[in-house]
């Protein structure tokens, strides 16, 4: 995937984002997809409706909540540590979520270290991927 095509979908990532009722669920979700962004090699994408990060494969999701706030939901959450045991799998058997009604300094530095988490763990499938 080039450049152009990156910049493209971040841009309707940012659309879609701008565009969300309540506002403090925009303002959640772009402080995350900020952060997230910064961070080399992730990609976001507009699928499901939704905006989803990834590297190598699919990361996590933004999942805004009703009536309002954002469930950030990682695709393979079974397979991370969860030391904080913020992570709620719902029915689901595979995705975990994290919901989010408020941000500040510390509980971002969290979900940071559960994405870089993630990010360590589409590496490994990513190697382990190439071996065979």
């Amino acid at each position: 995937m080039n450049r152009e095509n990156e910049s493209v979908m971040a841009s309707q990532v940012h659309a879609y984002i701008q565009n969300l009722k309540p506002s403090n669920t925009a303002q959640i979700m772009h402080v995350i997809d900020g952060a997230f962004m910064e961070l080399p090699g992730v990609v976001s994408k507009l699928s499901f409706k939704v905006p989803f990060y990834y590297k190598h494969s699919w990361i996590c999701y933004l999942n805004p909540m009703k009536p309002y706030g954002v469930e950030l939901c990682f695709l393979r959450a079974r397979e991370m540590s969860d030391e904080d045991k913020l992570l709620n799998f719902k029915d689901r058997k595979i995705v975990g979520g994290i919901a989010i009604k408020e941000l500040d300094g510390i509980f971002m530095k969290t979900l940071l270290a559960y994405f870089h988490e993630a990010l360590l763990i589409d590496e490994w499938v990513k190697n382990v991927k190439k071996k065979k």
